[in-house]
């Protein structure tokens, strides 16, 4: 939540997290009838003692009301957030302090309501989340030789997650936590779909097959490697996708990528299971609303890899073709392929 409200939010320190606690104030009455002034500072997070434990974190994007003046009737919903220490685990949260008159509520992880609405893919189980990674994970797994059946195609052990950082640096110039929550947080919109998108809605304005405009606008900067044959080969395939695909474009691609860095980033330390879990439910909520079965996805996520690398789907003998042999060899192996997590 604090990451994705404001892009000048930081991410923690090592061994720090954020606390966000949730109120909400109904004035039920006041003895002189006037209104009832509540500030941020009428909080403290404190431990069993009483004593301040932990700071303020000073955030930006939620949108805060206070100070608060209610009135008989009003009813208020406000956020407190904390920097707080991960190896603290008993914290209460000290209402009114200061005035005689305290009230304590345990501050600990929740499994009642939500602090936000539910996000697609909430109703998703942990075990149906890591069918659906091996699902996306089990052609980079075998086309790099490592293992399709574990969660972020390594056993997590310390060897392994050196070897899982070095693949995250190589492959996707991640060389931390921070580098692979702003990956996870950005690359749904910066991948290889967003410039099939640009690319295919261009192509939607253009009469006939008139590529000039198009190869004015990309070709000096964007595909310089390419020449102008290649270029308007690229084009011909965009519409052939445009045809295939419509409004599902080329969107598997960037999705099944992002599956394999959660559970990278889960071998290699930089996230814990649940946290990997948490990133993925959303982009495997939109993978089931837009495809159908795994064979449907994993065509399009092939489609995708081959336009992004320039590839014509119909020579032999291509990356393309290896993987797509890859996925016809293994399909139907359901602990790989779990065709329930369709239904």
């Amino acid at each position: 939540m604090i990451l994705n409200a404001d892009e000048y939010n930081k991410v923690p320190l090592k061994g720090q997290e954020y606390l966000i606690v949730k109120l909400e104030f109904e004035a039920i009455a006041s003895r002189d009838e006037k209104s009832i002034d509540i500030d941020y500072s009428d909080f403290y997070l404190v431990d069993e003692k009483g004593l301040n434990i932990d700071d303020w974190a000073y955030v930006w994007g939620f949108d805060s009301r206070w100070y608060n003046s209610i009135d008989q009737g009003d009813v208020v919903e406000e956020y407190l957030v904390f920097l707080v220490d991960k190896s603290e685990s008993e914290r209460y949260v000290v209402a009114f302090g200061d005035s005689g008159a305290q009230v304590w509520f345990y501050a600990t992880q929740s499994n009642r309501e939500p602090l936000s609405d539910p996000k697609p893919g909430d109703d998703l189980s942990d075990e149906a989340i890591e069918a659906w990674a091996l699902g996306c994970s089990v052609i980079q797994a075998v086309n790099k030789n490592l293992d399709p059946f574990q969660f972020g195609m390594y056993k997590k052990t310390a060897e392994n997650a050196v070897r899982a950082r070095t693949l995250l640096s190589e492959a996707w110039n991640v060389y931390d936590r921070d580098g692979a929550i702003i990956l996870m947080n950005s690359a749904a919109d910066n991948g290889i779909n967003s410039a099939y998108a640009s690319v295919s809605t261009l192509l939607a304005l253009l009469s006939g097959n008139d590529y000039s405009f198009l190869m004015d606008l990309f070709y000096e900067d964007d595909y310089d490697n390419l020449s102008a044959e290649d270029m308007v080969a690229v084009f011909e395939r965009t519409i052939v996708f445009m045809d295939k695909w419509g409004d599902k474009q080329l969107k598997a691609l960037d999705w099944f990528y992002l599956v394999q860095l959660a559970g990278l980033g889960y071998v290699a330390g930089y996230f814990d299971l649940q946290e990997a879990y948490n990133y993925l439910r959303p982009i495997i909520a939109d993978l089931r609303s837009t495809f159908s079965s795994w064979d449907e996805a994993v065509d399009n996520y092939l489609d995708g890899f081959a336009w992004g690398a320039f590839i014509d789907i119909n020579e032999p003998d291509t990356e393309y073709k290896r993987q797509l042999e890859i996925y016809e060899g293994l399909k139907s192996n359901k602990a790989l392929y779990d065709p329930t997590v369709w239904d």
